[in-house]
């Protein structure tokens, strides 16, 4: 039995996560909060490379379990330290744990508790964000990239979100240019403030988006905010490529070729803009 904060009726709480990944239950203690962490965090790394268009990943809340039921609690954790009690980052450091099937629990219990929370999983910017801000976990460095691409796509070019701080945004070289005339245009309406002309504001977060979704559809297999049929093996997570001895120039001319076919604005109507 877990020592578990307890409901008002003393029975034990736990929180069950589901999604089409399966069911995993955790305690509601500190380790057990720390391993549900450890999987919120492992959904995040691959909030894209699930490569759906709608999923959602439900957490309930849930007592008066039957015993092998709440037996499977924390079952992620293979081995578990208990210094890790003692840490300040929210999940397992130390500690082993994995996500298998083996571990997952019978979906037909969820019945018998109540959704706390319901997150999409979509190729979208709006979701990504706010399942990390809503679990509170890590961006890697790939689903930076990825995120920013999408956001722009959407609604054009932001300096605070390709620069957040924490990360290099990878694919910053095609927007340099944008970026420098936004800053322009930007000066020249706060130089003048009485006007109505945007200063060609409008025109060039439309470039944005165009060079975005390019990128986007090219090496991520994404367009429209959908995954196409089609797969590349462009997961923001996956391996980086590695140059073979004699392959320097032919791929510093792929490199080029594809710094120049990002560059060209694609023909399409104007979105409207959130900045």
């Amino acid at each position: 039995m877990h020592c578990a904060r307890t409901a008002p009726d003393d029975a034990p709480l736990y929180r069950a996560v589901t999604s089409s990944l399966g069911t995993y239950l955790f305690s509601d203690t500190p380790k057990g909060r720390r391993a549900m962490y450890c999987y919120m965090q492992y959904m995040t790394d691959r909030f894209f490379g699930m490569r759906t268009d709608a999923d959602t990943l439900k957490i309930y809340e849930l007592k008066h379990l039957p015993s092998r039921i709440a037996a499977m609690a924390d079952k992620c954790i293979d081995k578990f330290v208990k210094s890790d009690l003692k840490s300040e980052y929210p999940g397992l450091e130390r500690s082993r744990y994995s996500f298998t099937e083996e571990k997952w629990i019978p979906t037909s219990v969820l019945s018998e508790g109540v959704c706390s929370a319901a997150y999409s999983i979509s190729p979208c910017y709006e979701d990504f964000e706010r399942f990390v801000a809503g679990n509170r976990t890590q961006v890697s460095s790939g689903n930076h990239d990825l995120a920013t691409l999408l956001y722009i796509a959407g609604n054009g070019y932001a300096a605070s979100v390709a620069d957040d701080g924490l990360h290099r945004f990878r694919h910053r070289e095609f927007f340099s240019e944008v970026a420098s005339k936004l800053r322009d245009c930007d000066r020249a309406r706060m130089g003048n403030r009485q006007s109505t002309h945007d200063f060609g504001y409008g025109a060039l977060q439309q470039q944005a988006r165009e060079i975005a979704a390019g990128i986007l559809r090219t090496e991520y297999n994404i367009q429209n905010g959908r995954f196409l049929t089609e797969y590349k093996e462009s997961s923001p997570d996956a391996k980086q490529h590695v140059s073979l001895p004699g392959t320097g120039t032919v791929t510093k001319r792929r490199e080029t070729e594809r710094r120049l076919r990002h560059s060209r604005p694609v023909s399409g109507k104007r979105a409207a803009i959130k900045i």
